[in-house]
C-alpha cells in the first residue's frame, strides 16, 4: 500500500511539475527564492526541491539560475 501511495503521490507531484515548467511557472517560482519572507522561501524552496525530480523541470531550473 504504502509504495502505491508514494508512487501516486510522486506521479502527481511531476504532472503538478509539467505543468508548471510548460506554464511559464518558473521563472516566478525561482524569484520566490529572493523572497524577505522566510515562510514564501521556504515553500519556493520546497516546490523548487519537488519540481528538480523531473528532469526536464531541473534542467530548466538550473538555466534560470
Amino acid at each position: 500500500f504504502h509504495n502505491k501511495a508514494a508512487f501516486c503521490t510522486t506521479s502527481w507531484l511531476i504532472k503538478c511539475c509539467f505543468l508548471v515548467r510548460t506554464s511559464d511557472g518558473l521563472a516566478p517560482l525561482i524569484g520566490l527564492l529572493r523572497s524577505g519572507n522566510d515562510e514564501v522561501r521556504r515553500n519556493a524552496s520546497w516546490a523548487v526541491t519537488v519540481c528538480a525530480v523531473d528532469e526536464p523541470t531541473a534542467i530548466e531550473i538550473c538555466k534560470l539560475g
